[in-house]
């Protein structure tokens, strides 16, 4: 599979599913992911879209792999919802090292109805020493016990204007995530 092309509708949106006619908010957060992946070998692949920012653990699972139905509030207090951009994954190890560098919009997906100009880059490293496993937060039952120690990083330049188009203010926002995840036969802890 050199292409996969990935959507997911949110069904975790207030305005899931409503289009308003006449409205800015024309089919708004009805998808939460929709991209394309090309995997250029075994341990690179670049992936382009919509999609969630890996800045947290919890962030690069898929909603529907989530313990429960929405995101932990300090994760969405961070980074809310899915951004446009492009990413570089990698993998080396044999995956027991696992990380995504990319770059996005920074304005969530109000790209065009946003006062905010200004590209957001982010970054995820994920060291795994007892091997790989996913980012799901289920309770698969597992024999072994498996380890993520992983940081993150989001640095955000932007300029915010005001309503007639001045520019207001000028930020460089930098945020850190660090974070630890176990499983053990189906029990799962993580913390971030």
């Amino acid at each position: 599979d050199l292409i996969d092309v990935v959507s997911s509708i949110n069904t975790n949106s207030a305005n899931s599913g409503q289009l308003a006619i006449g409205s800015s908010q024309v089919l708004t957060n009805i998808f939460e992911e929709s991209t394309i992946t090309w995997k250029a070998s075994e341990n690179y692949s670049i992936i382009a879209g919509q999609m969630r920012i890996p800045f947290t653990s919890q962030s690069k699972s898929h909603y529907t792999n989530l313990l429960f139905s929405n995101r932990a509030g300090p994760a969405e207090l961070f980074l809310k919802g899915s951004d446009f951009g492009s990413l570089l994954s990698f993998a080396f190890l044999d995956s027991y090292i696992q990380g995504s560098m990319g770059v996005f919009n920074g304005t969530g997906l109000l790209s065009d109805r946003s006062n905010i100009h200004g590209a957001l880059f982010a970054g995820r490293l994920d060291f795994l020493p007892f091997g790989a496993f996913d980012f799901a937060e289920s309770g698969k039952s597992r024999t072994s016990l498996k380890a993520n120690i992983g940081a993150g990083f989001a640095y955000n330049p932007y300029t915010a204007y005001d309503n007639s188009g001045e520019a207001n203010i000028r930020v460089r926002d930098l945020r850190l995530s660090f974070s630890g995840r176990l499983i053990y036969r189906g029990i799962y802890w993580s913390c971030e």
